[in-house]
């Protein structure tokens, strides 16, 4: 059951989170977009589907590098 509300907590931040990106709201976007790629990663390490974990890693990592480039 709690694997359900993750998944479908995830797809809410990254339709929002894509909102934030399109309305061009940085660094919001990007910081809903990193958790919802945390979400994911989580989803993905429990179904133990490699496509999905390095999709949803990498996309983490690189939305995570870019917050850090220009904010710290």
């Amino acid at each position: 059951m709690i694997l359900t509300y993750l998944k479908w907590s995830a797809t809410l931040f990254l339709i929002a989170g894509t909102l934030l990106n399109s309305l061009g709201l940085y660094p919001y976007g990007p910081i809903v977009m990193v958790l919802s790629g945390v979400q994911w990663s989580i989803v993905s390490w429990i179904w133990k589907e490699k496509s999905l974990i390095v999709t949803n890693f990498t996309i983490t990592a690189v939305g995570a590098c870019g917050l850090i480039y220009n904010f710290a």
